[in-house]
């Protein structure tokens, strides 16, 4: 009985004490205070949306926290892009976190993203200053860079049947970074087997150039994929090759559409 009575008095005692503390407030930056829900894209295509403190395999990646509003808009960004991909097609490739942030950096270059298999991870820049066109072409740029990775564990693998077709370098998508005067992403039709000057860097970069122009939701980046591969027979067949490759891996009819494409004015 005595026993039961302390125990009483001590409980209150500790009831009282924290009754009367003073809690600080949340800071504007907590977790909090910047939550958008992107729970529907995580159970719908089985993967996780990070904001912070997120580690790359090389310890070369630097970046900043998106605010509520960027979240709001990367939110719109990412479900128009997911709804490319199968709704298993994540899970498939081993993609569990997809990281969201701003002015991202490997090294010492800004980058649109940073695939890293190793971590099962990407990173995608939603930064203010990129247009909506580029973040949309970058983002699906590097998810066939992942993609590829997860097929051939090689970021750079060369594939046989498609260096048949390619011509370009294989001077890599650095050169681009250490050459800003040079205009190396614009669409250039009157380059034969290739849409732009970043495309003849190297053949991953050619590959993911096409997807990216195949796949891009806005703008008119699919057209002239299309328009320029009625009258280039090398960037048909090279268009072909990928298309099949995203077949194989779970995309429905895309060549059928392709084709129907090609034959309308």
């Amino acid at each position: 009985m005595r026993k039961n009575k302390v125990f009483l008095i001590l409980i209150s005692l500790l009831l009282f004490l924290f009754s009367n503390c003073s809690y600080p407030r949340l800071a504007s930056s907590s977790p909090k205070s910047t939550n958008v829900d992107f729970s529907d894209l995580e159970q719908k295509y089985g993967v996780n949306f990070v904001f912070s403190n997120v580690r790359d395999t090389w310890d070369l990646v630097n970046y900043k926290v998106l605010t509520k509003n960027e979240k709001k808009t990367a939110k719109v960004i990412m479900t128009r892009i997911l709804e490319i991909y199968p709704e298993n097609f994540l899970k498939k490739i081993n993609l569990q976190n997809i990281v969201l942030v701003k002015e991202l950096k490997f090294l010492d270059d800004f980058r649109a993203a940073v695939p890293d298999n190793y971590m099962s991870s990407i990173f995608f820049s939603m930064d203010s200053s990129y247009t909506d066109n580029y973040k949309y072409h970058a983002d699906i740029h590097e998810l066939n860079h992942y993609i590829e990775y997860y097929l051939w564990n090689d970021y750079y693998y060369k594939w046989p049947e498609y260096d048949k077709l390619y011509d370009g370098t294989n001077l890599g998508g650095k050169t681009a970074y250490d050459n800003k005067k040079t205009d190396y992403y614009s669409y250039t039709p009157d380059l034969t087997g290739f849409l732009n000057k970043y495309s003849k860097l190297a053949p991953e970069e050619d590959r993911s150039e096409i997807i990216a122009f195949y796949f891009c939701p806005i703008g008119n980046e699919h057209n002239n994929l299309i328009s320029k591969c009625k009258n280039d027979k090398i960037m048909k067949d090279k268009t072909v090759l990928m298309l099949s490759l995203y077949e194989s891996l779970g995309f429905k009819d895309l060549l059928k559409s392709f084709y129907k494409e090609l034959e309308s004015k």
